[in-house]
């Protein structure tokens, strides 16, 4: 694996290698401020927006990273300061380096990150992520690049360290919009935040990314697969299964694709074909295949989901979404369930409940009345 994502970034490094004015203020640039690091990750130019007036440059206002405050929520301290006083602040602090005469850095500069960048490769090449992100770091903060940032961005997912994964790969996709690894690995890195916080709204941003690098490159087998894991996660079985199939038709040797499809297969009760992937599994893997079979059997156990389009899967995803107290995503469900099906009770009370969380007491009535004729009739 190493060798081909090296194959895939590095030869592109010198071509990418972006750098900035050293007498103005640099984005995306770790400042040493008073011995705290921050990061001026971008300016918002106002006047750039239909109707809003024309501004300067010190007017704008910068989203300012602080890496070294503690972490809220596990992401990075941020804040929103105007750029005049990100400017006032740094040059107070001595934070700005010498100003050059030249618009870009210097030959030297730019040769100083091409050796950082590579030192960042060996280290890589060794598994210690750790060692190559401090040289990929090393080498941003020399001039900047979508090269290192985007194996700034790996080398954190790699540790673990998926908020400021995400971060790095953003930065990335907004220096190279159209690298399709980029987006493959920002998907991964939310994908992998959502399950390690438990929080699975975050797996719509998954897909999102997913999506992307694979409208960016058609045959992007793994992109597919973890495609594919991320609907299962959430409950788009019949969308999963297709992604899972493509990215066994581009790879069928794939043992990781057929894990994940079983278990998509098993979700919906498709126990032949589940079982089917499970030998192949057993095959190459017996360890995962005897997992395999544990979770198959489990999923089997469980009461068959809704099929898509009946007032019973209608009404799950409305509970799914009350719970979440998202209730006017809810009541959207609740009345495509009473669309289809005008003698649930249950539905009408929950469509009932929902608008009665709203405040909208007038249209809370007519559903629960509706019980009320429901429960009368023999």
């Amino acid at each position: 694996m190493a060798k081909t994502l090296l194959g895939l970034l590095a030869g592109f490094f010198l071509f990418s290698l972006t750098v900035y004015s050293q007498s103005q203020l640099q984005y995306n640039f770790e400042y040493t401020c008073n011995k705290e690091r921050m990061v001026v990750g971008h300016c918002r130019r106002d006047s750039d927006q239909p109707g809003y007036p024309r501004t300067t440059d010190a007017e704008n206002y910068c989203m300012v990273y602080y890496p070294d405050r503690p972490k809220q929520g596990g992401f990075e301290v941020q804040k929103v300061e105007l750029q005049s006083d990100v400017v006032k602040k740094l040059r107070e602090c001595g934070a700005f380096r010498s100003t050059q005469s030249s618009g870009s850095a210097s030959q030297t500069e730019i040769d100083e990150s091409v050796v950082e960048f590579h030192r960042g490769e060996e280290y890589y090449k060794l598994k210690d992520y750790a060692g190559a992100l401090a040289h990929f770091k090393k080498s941003n903060a020399i001039a900047p690049s979508s090269a290192a940032y985007i194996m700034s961005g790996i080398m954190q997912y790699f540790l673990k360290q998926y908020p400021d994964a995400v971060l790095s790969l953003k930065e990335t996709i907004r220096m190279a919009p159209a690298n399709p690894e980029a987006h493959y690995w920002l998907g991964m890195a939310y994908k992998d935040l959502a399950v390690n916080t438990k929080d699975y709204t975050i797996f719509p941003k998954a897909e999102s990314e997913y999506r992307e690098a694979i409208r960016l490159k058609t045959d992007y087998q793994a992109a597919y697969r973890w495609l594919g894991s991320v609907l299962s996660m959430q409950q788009k079985n019949q969308e999963a299964l297709d992604a899972f199939q493509e990215s066994l038709r581009l790879n069928p040797k794939d043992i990781n694709a057929k894990y994940l499809m079983a278990v998509a297969y098993a979700k919906v009760h498709q126990k032949e074909e589940a079982m089917r992937l499970y030998r192949d599994v057993a095959e190459s893997d017996p360890k995962s295949a005897a997992e395999l079979l544990s979770l198959i059997t489990e999923l089997l156990d469980r009461p068959a989901p809704a099929a898509s389009g009946t007032a019973e899967y209608a009404l799950t995803e409305g509970n799914k979404l009350r719970d979440k107290k998202d209730y006017t995503g809810a009541i959207q469900w609740y009345k495509k369930a009473i669309a289809l099906d005008p003698t649930s009770d249950v539905a009408q009370l929950n469509l009932g409940y929902c608008y009665y969380f709203l405040e909208q007491y007038q249209a809370a009535l007519a559903p629960l009345q509706q019980i009320r004729i429901l429960a009368s009739k023999p």
